[in-house]
């Protein structure tokens, strides 16, 4: 028999089944979509556990080795994604490490971050803490967010701080839940 000519209780039955279908597909988009936000925000605590325990390290380098200069040399080698680096400031904001040691001794105190903020001396002032500022290097075409977690040695001489770009901290995460919304959307 064509549907068409189906008895009114085949297409009650027929439309109740197409709508729990669509609840179900509804459920398992929203579930699907759930898990990646808590995935992709797990991932991104990881990641900024790993920039707090980089600094914490660089801090213990620092103060427990015999020589400093052998100290600052072996934190210069330290990449945190692509660009990020350790850095290691007086107190009053020169440079006792620079990425690739190319500013050592610039006195970066008065730096702004791309609003305009002086986000050293709040640093210095500080101590002990986790920032973030949109940078902008030269030859860039917009600032990027940057996130620097820092702290001040126990003998308070040198502030040593740990800093990378958003994007880059982040991209395994921001990888993992483009390829799962991928998955979700062939599936769906």
């Amino acid at each position: 028999m064509p549907i068409s000519k189906a008895t009114p209780k085949f297409r009650v039955v027929h439309k109740l089944l197409l709508g729990f279908a669509g609840i179900a597909l509804f459920a398992g988009f929203g579930l699907g979509i759930t898990s990646i936000v808590m995935t992709k925000s797990m991932l991104e605590n990881q990641a900024d556990d790993s920039l707090v325990s980089v600094c914490e390290s660089a801090r213990d380098i620092l103060e427990l080795a015999g020589s400093r200069e052998a100290a600052l040399d072996r934190l210069a080698k330290i990449r945190i994604g692509s660009t990020g680096y350790v850095y290691v400031l007086d107190n009053e904001g020169r440079y006792l490490l620079s990425s690739g040691r190319s500013r050592d001794g610039e006195n970066i105190r008065n730096a702004k971050d791309a609003d305009g903020r002086l986000f050293i001396q709040e640093m210095l002032e500080k101590h002990d803490g986790t920032i973030v500022y949109p940078w902008q290097n030269q030859g860039e075409p917009s600032p990027r967010l940057k996130k620097a977690v820092y702290r001040t040695t126990p003998n308070g001489n040198s502030l040593v701080g740990a800093g990378v770009y958003l994007d880059e901290l982040y991209a395994p995460a921001y990888s993992f839940a483009r390829a799962l919304l991928l998955i979700l959307g062939i599936v769906v």
